[in-house]
């Protein structure tokens, strides 16, 4: 049901300034709608900052997938692995891994890899679109991502992920190793084979095109707030009280966008959701010269090697922790070992980051009308795809908002599915 002022101007506050909160603040700005951002950091510096920058509309292939509860223990035991534990955290997790052990059998992976392929499909044309407003499409780049293989063991263990892939319509070329390096000569000659996924594009700069859509939602007569929100609650007749920087206020409609930090939120306005975090890393490498001409990937790493402005971005892995335990250098020193194995001649370590993926037990985003709050709406949980779904998450946001067809079946996105 849309929002009450359908056709009219409506107050509307999007919590969070990440690049999902600035897509669908943008897109509500463009309807005509009076929109307020709130976020205490400046734009696009929470998880958005330090992603690995790539725009995947071949992410179909769910983080759970079948026989995954006999492979998790193994992983967490291997320090090289790309999942990491915090034990002091696993009492609170319990809920999380047993919905995310549920999600995991075939049927489930099936669909959740079909309610994926919807939104991700719409993402490059949507992105195209939204840079090009936002006088950003400098910072996008076409050219695909490389996928390499260790191993013939890592590769046979990648097949059911590529199967599902293919099975959604993603073009996966196949190559060698010899292959691989004649189009990546900075590559060492450590690993088995490579494949090809050319609909792909990454972002040079993330920080930057979060700073670019700010002033273009701006441009348009947007208003940001720097100031947290702390407390929520839903109005009788629609939409929400918000408390920010020490005073209430009255919105015909809110949307929650803060990412990881979305589920105490979320509970205030009267929805649980069962949101939690996976903690990821990346390291910054100097470059005099790029050593990739596209984003590279190690399967059995879980990482991505980004040429970006700043430097070579060495980025991936998941520590299950929360959001309250301080970096662990471990993580950040076993990105750094294997990019420097697969590129010998990267340079000196610029700084490391840690950020907080909000992430859904059956990996698909929350995105539509929270269940029984008449204006209250949520956009999160996008977990690995931030960056690649925002576009596309904000502007369904705005036209569900309008009561208008978003071209995409919500149903699989609402929070009432659990």
């Amino acid at each position: 049901m849309p929002d009450k002022g359908q056709g009219h101007e409506l107050r509307i506050a999007v919590i969070g300034a990440g690049l999902v909160g600035l897509a669908t603040a943008t897109a509500l700005r463009r309807d005509g709608h009076a929109v307020t951002v709130f976020d205490p950091r400046p734009p696009g510096e929470g998880c958005s900052l330090g992603n690995a920058g790539i725009i995947a509309p071949y992410g179909v292939a769910p983080v759970q997938s079948p026989g995954i509860a006999f492979e998790v223990p193994g992983m967490l035991l291997d320090p090289l692995s790309p999942l990491a534990l915090r034990w002091s955290y696993l009492p609170a997790l319990v809920p999380w891994l047993t919905r995310f052990v549920l999600a995991s059998g075939t049927a489930r992976v099936e669909a959740v890899s079909k309610a994926l392929a919807a939104i991700l499909g719409r993402a490059q044309a949507d992105w195209t679109v939204l840079a090009e407003t936002a006088a950003a499409a400098s910072l996008l780049r076409p050219g695909g991502v490389m996928m390499l293989f260790g191993t013939a063991r890592s590769r046979r263990d990648s097949e059911q992920s590529l199967a599902l892939k293919r099975r959604r319509g993603v073009a996966i070329e196949e190559i060698g190793a010899a292959e691989a390096r004649r189009l990546e000569p900075a590559l060492a000659p450590v690993f088995e084979s490579a494949a090809l996924v050319r609909d792909a594009s990454w972002c040079v700069d993330p920080l930057a095109l979060s700073g670019r859509l700010a002033f273009h939602f701006e441009a348009l007569g947007g208003q940001i707030r720097r100031v947290a929100v702390d407390r929520a609650r839903p109005r009788a007749e629609g939409g929400a009280t918000l408390w920010a920087g020490g005073g209430a206020e009255d919105w015909d409609a809110a949307v929650l966008c803060v990412g990881a930090w979305s589920r105490k939120l979320a509970r205030m306005l009267g929805v649980d959701v069962p949101l939690d975090t996976e903690r990821g890393y990346h390291v910054m490498l100097d470059c005099a010269a790029p050593l990739l001409s596209r984003p590279v990937t190690l399967h059995e790493g879980g990482f991505y090697m980004t040429p970006m402005t700043g430097g070579l971005r060495c980025a991936g892995t998941v520590e299950l922790g929360g959001l309250d335990a301080p970096p662990d250098p471990a993580r950040t020193a076993v990105i750094e070992r294997q990019a420097r194995r697969l590129l010998p001649d990267a340079g000196a370590r610029l700084s490391d980051w840690l950020g907080f993926r909000p992430s859904m037990p059956d990996s698909l985003p929350v995105i539509g009308p929270a269940p029984g709050r008449r204006g209250v709406w949520f956009n999160f949980g996008h977990g690995h795809l931030g960056l690649t779904m925002s576009a596309v998450s904000g502007r369904m946001i705005a036209d569900m908002v309008a009561g208008r067809d978003p071209g995409i079946d919500p149903a699989p996105y609402s929070a009432g599915r659990f």
